[in-house]
């Protein structure tokens, strides 16, 4: 984005006629313009016509704009900040009876009071603001002493201050990561003098139930590697279906048998691999990649019509199913 900025945005003429100030956050702009409103929708369009993947939408008012999580609005010819919060959101902040760091929902509770005091500018609408944050925190029982706390160091903070951020200074350390459980805590006391300690995501039921089709564990390669020479499915993803098992794979006009040296399944690499066409044909291919990786490729390029590929040119036109083997030469 900040190639096309400096190629298409900043050189335009009514740009640099009209736009008194560019804020882009990753792919939201806020934007103030000083002219007519056909000169900004003409603007857009020009931006629109550089370059065929990138479009911008225009949301343009006179009074007040929603940016992000943010509302500005005009008043007493300046520009003012609040809270920006949508009819459709529902509350969804962390429940405080959920199985997380106690610190961590301390922090969360304190840090979104933090956002509230530096994004709206009145001081009356941040009072306002910030009762209705806590009270959103008190719907998912959070305990009243702790956000009346936090409430209070909020407010005698200075929200100038606030904007500036703070400084941090990076030391280089040992840290030590595990996941977070009922022992934790014993575990914290037990280093908490020595190393400072950091929680990774623990199992949750989503990844026990849905495995990643990436790599394959350990024990499944030293399986393969004491099996008997082949082509085999590994048993892993959904290529595994398309796999024609055996120690042979056979050539598509003469008949006769191709030994095959060593053990292979879509999970191989460097690879010689055969997709075999009901109607006599066969295609050989290389990849360096896994087999499954290349074959996927090939049915995405079945399925989505690409007939200036080979195979999926060949497979579209005869309108058969994907059989394939692999093996790998010595």
């Amino acid at each position: 984005m900040n190639q096309f900025e400096t190629k298409f945005v900043y050189g335009n003429e009514l740009f640099k006629t009209h736009c008194k100030k560019w804020l882009r956050y990753i792919d939201d702009v806020f934007a103030l313009w000083a002219g007519p409103y056909w000169t900004l929708e003409r603007f857009v369009q020009e931006i629109n016509n550089s370059l065929p993947f990138i479009k911008f939408s225009l949301n343009a008012h006179l009074e007040e704009i929603p940016f992000l999580d943010t509302r500005v609005y005009k008043q007493g010819g300046c520009l003012m900040t609040d809270l920006y919060v949508k009819s459709t959101d529902r509350n969804l902040l962390l429940h405080y009876r959920s199985f997380h760091p106690p610190q961590l929902k301390r922090a969360l509770s304190k840090s979104q009071l933090s956002r509230v005091k530096r994004i709206v500018a009145s001081s009356e609408i941040a009072d306002k603001r910030l009762t209705e944050m806590c009270n959103k925190f008190r719907e998912r029982e959070y305990p009243d002493n702790l956000l009346n706390r936090q409430l209070e160091e909020i407010k005698s903070q200075e929200r100038s201050e606030m904007l500036k951020g703070n400084e941090k200074n990076r030391e280089n350390h040992v840290t030590f990561v595990t996941q977070y459980n009922t022992l934790s805590k014993q575990v914290a006391n037990i280093l908490r003098r020595h190393w400072p300690l950091l929680y990774k995501k623990g199992r949750s039921l989503g990844s026990m139930l849905v495995h990643s089709d990436i790599g394959r564990n350990s024990k499944q390669k030293n399986m393969e590697i004491r099996g008997k020479v082949g082509s085999y499915p590994c048993l892993n993803c959904n290529c595994c279906s398309n796999v024609q098992v055996g120690e042979n794979v056979f050539h598509p006009r003469k008949g006769n048998p191709i030994k095959i040296r060593g053990r292979y399944s879509c999970g191989s690499t460097y690879a010689v691999y055969v997709i075999k066409c009901p109607c006599g044909l066969a295609y050989v291919g290389q990849t360096k990649r896994t087999v499954r990786e290349r074959i996927h490729e090939h049915k995405s390029a079945i399925k989505t019509g690409k007939k200036d590929q080979t195979v999926a040119g060949h497979f579209i036109e005869h309108a058969q199913s994907v059989k394939i083997s692999d093996y790998r030469d010595h």
